[in-house]
């Protein structure tokens, strides 16, 4: 069996026969349903409600008490040779005025021969979220939209909280930092497609375009915010940390690789609040049994051997829910890890890359410096020359320095074009007197003083020279 599953807060107004309506409106805009829409009619609120065609079955059962109603819409589809099952079940907690909504979908071959497909993230996700938006998941809203950061100290402590797993979010949060320099788009994925795509499964939180910001997070968080274009999956109660870069993929081929590995991870949760299709049978049952002891009629033994049963049954939920907490834990961690197996982690304490894969190519530049000093066939030198051809440099500096030698190559003045090449390659400038003051990257120890006025083309040289030997 394959399995899909996900839960999320909507709007706590919301009533049953608004969520339920919703489900039918799905099922009867189906292009691949056969229900006829009178079929779909019925007063389902009354009782317990199914309705059926050749091949497919819904089914609206719902519980409720003084502190909780239940509910839960289920529809099956049989389409040769697979068997399709949705639930989509609603936990309204009268008490703390929450409503709570659980989609599961599972496929099941019914023959050994055939291998079930993986299930996707059904419609009705998306079109419950966008009817019934609102919903607080810790600080965040239940949202088709992302949420926008804005270069403030309030949203700088939200992401740093996030980052550092202080929150208590549900659901994960996807963290898009702004990359450091763009010519038109700040970041690496579309806000608006990767958070409706993902809606239900996770929060976006997209960084401000300003770079300051970026450098303020890394010192609230010990550097472990996603950083110049990058993206991270930050899951709640700080359980674990993704790291993901676009590298040559396009923005949409990165948008599915987030979405699919959230989808895995969130799959395995133990959903947030009782509910769902078992526990309204099981809480029916129950019911039955009050009943029956409040009129007399049943006998002591047999409703003795009931209720153990029962007790033993909720004590069986009550320990998978507690191995399940575990086990999400352990697939995360085991995810992150397995893309590592035979790697090294190495902590760059305070440096962060001011382009991507900067420090890895200043280690790999430096490997290849040590290996000329050690003895041909010494383990030393297997490991470095491993080390050297697994990791290929990104070229990157190469192609800065390039673009530096272009901007300054005969600077008689600091016209506009000179200026917004140097900008492009991370530079601040700012006059100080008969000089221009660059600054790298906001970084002061990183900086170098330009006349206004070159002097002559030997003066340009020298200028590239010097600023290449403080930058790379």
């Amino acid at each position: 069996m394959k399995f899909f599953s996900t839960g999320f807060y909507v709007s706590n107004d919301v009533l049953f026969d608004d969520v339920f309506n919703e489900c039918f409106s799905w099922i009867h805009e189906s292009p691949h349903t056969n229900f006829i829409p009178a079929q779909l009619a019925c007063d389902y609120l009354s009782e317990d409600f199914y309705v059926e065609s050749s091949n497919e079955r819904i089914d609206v059962i719902t519980h409720g008490n003084q502190d909780v109603q239940l509910g839960c819409f289920r529809y099956s589809k049989i389409s040769e040779p697979h068997k399709w099952v949705t639930d989509i079940s609603i936990n309204k907690n009268l008490i703390n005025n929450t409503v709570w909504i659980q989609v599961e979908s599972s496929v099941v071959s019914q023959e050994a021969a055939y291998l079930a497909p993986q299930p996707k993230k059904p419609l009705i996700v998306i079109r419950l979220i966008d009817k019934f938006s609102g919903g607080l998941d810790d600080a965040f809203k239940t949202s088709i939209e992302p949420d926008y950061l804005s270069n403030s100290e309030e949203h700088l402590k939200l992401a740093a909280k996030v980052i550092n797993g202080e929150t208590e979010n549900r659901l994960p949060i996807i963290y898009v930092s702004s990359k450091y320099f763009y010519n038109e788009h700040p970041h690496n994925i579309i806000p608006e497609r990767l958070a409706r795509k993902v809606c239900g499964i996770a929060h976006v939180l997209i960084e401000p375009r300003e770079k300051m910001f970026s450098i303020k997070l890394k010192n609230e968080t010990n550097s472990k915010n996603a950083y110049a274009g990058a993206v991270g999956i930050y899951w709640p109660r700080g359980q674990n940390i993704s790291f993901y870069r676009r590298g040559e993929k396009t923005a949409k081929e990165f948008e599915d690789e987030l979405f699919d590995d959230v989808v895995k991870a969130t799959s395995t949760m133990a959903p947030v609040s009782e509910g769902g299709w078992s526990e309204i049978q099981k809480r029916r049952t129950k019911d039955s049994i009050n009943t029956l002891k409040i009129r007399g009629e049943y006998t002591s033994e047999l409703m003795g051997l009931y209720e153990a049963d029962n007790v033993a049954k909720d004590e069986t939920i009550e320990e998978l829910k507690s191995n399940i907490l575990s086990l999400e834990y352990r697939v995360r961690m085991l995810q992150s890890q397995a893309s590592a197996q035979g790697s090294i982690v190495i902590n760059a304490g305070e440096e962060t890359d001011f382009f991507n894969g900067e420090i890895k190519d200043v280690i790999i530049e430096a490997l290849k410096v040590a290996i000329v000093n050690t003895k041909e066939g010494s383990r030393s030198n297997h490991i470095l020359s491993s080390l050297i051809s697994n990791n290929p440099q990104t070229m990157e500096a190469n192609s800065r320095q390039t673009h530096l030698k272009r901007a300054l190559n005969g600077y008689r003045s600091m016209d506009k074009a000179t200026s917004r090449q140097l900008k492009e390659l991370g530079f601040e400038l700012s006059e100080e007197g008969k000089h221009w003051k660059l600054v790298y990257n906001g970084d002061s120890r990183y900086s170098y003083i330009l006349p206004k006025t070159g002097s002559d083309y030997r003066g340009s040289l020298n200028a590239i020279s010097d600023i290449s030997n403080i930058i790379f």
